[in-house]
């Protein structure tokens, strides 16, 4: 699976021809990819759970933040943490070795899927932020074509850090866990730089650092918000003081989605078409 996950031409032609010739192979399967939506399990679970959501979240009480948006975006995000029915956080897996030594924390699909040092089969688990930090994007001059400046800000913010590393902590759980557990060799390699007690939330905050990469669902730079908090478009998709001039895109979202963004997006544009055609 990794040599598909990495798109050479050798392993997917061979995949099509067992496909074509018999129906088997990898491209019978539904997908190599699973995934759940999760609750911080340390915020939910156990009698201790509710205590420990509270010290995190007064130890961010001192903690600055910038821009209009960003009270009301912490007061959202921390009304979620303690609630065993939102999901805070997305746990997946894939059928391939990722996160190798010289992984491309810029990279994107067949570039974080990586040859292994050495044979065997390797499974994958990531863990990943879903109402995540705020970054930021501006334009750099008056000039269109020029590139704006960003900063997605991966883990600026503690609360990040905390939430992620709880994450990458309770994969631990998953691999115990059966059946998933009798597919595992017990003590088997793990990635470069994975925590060797995923018990310890310091090794897994210190892994998070190391190895946290785009999840590629940039939104929310030109959100759909009162003005006053920050807003760009409003309920119409118009931008605020400009005439005749919608943004019909994931800029638009106020928070990034739970699931993947382009559905949203769908929906946004069918909306877009219907505010259009009705202002005809």
């Amino acid at each position: 699976m990794d040599e598909l996950s990495r798109q050479e031409p050798e392993a997917i032609s061979t995949a099509m021809q067992e496909y074509m010739a018999t129906k088997k192979g990898p491209f019978a399967l539904g997908g190599n990819y699973a995934g759940s939506l999760l609750p911080v399990p340390d915020f939910v679970d156990g009698p201790d759970a509710e205590a420990t959501l509270k010290a995190v979240l007064d130890g961010l009480d001192k903690v600055a933040t910038t821009g209009d948006f960003a009270p009301y975006h912490a007061e959202f995000v921390h009304s979620l943490l303690g609630k065993r029915t939102e999901g805070t956080g997305n746990l997946f897996t894939y059928a391939a070795c990722g996160m190798q030594k010289d992984f491309i924390p810029e990279g994107a699909g067949a570039d974080i899927v990586h040859k292994a040092s050495s044979s065997g089969n390797f499974f994958t688990i990531c863990a990943a932020l879903l109402f995540r930090f705020l970054g930021a994007a501006h334009i750099t001059s008056s000039n269109p074509a020029e590139k704006p400046t960003i900063d997605p800000r991966y883990l600026s913010h503690p609360l990040d850090l905390e939430v992620i590393a709880r994450f990458i902590r309770y994969i631990g759980t998953i691999v115990r866990a059966d059946p998933l557990a009798k597919l595992l060799l017990p003590g088997g390699r793990r990635s470069h730089g994975a925590p060797t007690d995923l018990t310890d939330l310091e090794q897994a905050k210190a892994y998070a650092k190391q190895a946290t990469l785009s999840y590629w669902h940039l939104t929310s730079t030109c959100a759909m918000l009162p003005r006053e908090r920050g807003g760009v478009v409003d309920p119409s998709l118009l931008v605020y003081g400009v005439e005749g001039l919608r943004i019909v895109d994931a800029s638009v979202f106020p928070v990034a989605t739970r699931g993947n963004s382009q559905t949203t997006v769908y929906a946004v544009a069918e909306r877009a078409a219907d505010l259009i055609k009705g202002s005809a």
